[in-house]
């Protein structure tokens, strides 16, 4: 959750909603963020949210990238 914290600021209560954050893929990122991201930020696909937006993908592996997208549907 610290990474939430970082990414988001004062958001981050709001990113985090009530507290059911899903899927955890690593480097802080959850589901409930990439949600958060695809419909309150806009992002459009799995690249959008880990390198553009929170630069999680620097520290996921392949298969936690192909997750991510999966879970995006893009």
């Amino acid at each position: 959750m610290q990474a939430v914290f970082r990414r988001h600021g004062t958001l981050a209560a709001t990113v985090l909603g009530d507290g059911n954050l899903g899927e955890h893929y690593g480097a802080g990122l959850t589901e409930r963020e990439v949600r958060y991201l695809v419909d309150n930020e806009w992002a459009q696909s799995a690249e959008d949210v880990l390198w553009r937006r929170t630069k999680a993908g620097l520290h996921l592996d392949a298969r936690a990238r192909e997750r991510v997208a999966a879970a995006i549907g893009r």
